[in-house]
């Protein structure tokens, strides 16, 4: 039961950060592109 309870904690974290992840990147992503419309593409 612990094991169980050990491995759905463990789950629970790492979708935790890699969704945090992926949205993080999303984001700068979006701004970025948001930025080069405005400013004319001088960011990479």
């Amino acid at each position: 039961m612990d094991y169980f309870l050990t491995l759905y904690v463990w789950n629970m974290l790492f979708l935790k950060t890699f969704v945090r992840y992926l949205y993080t990147r999303i984001l700068q992503r979006v701004l970025v592109d948001s930025d080069e419309t405005q400013c004319g593409g001088a960011r990479v």
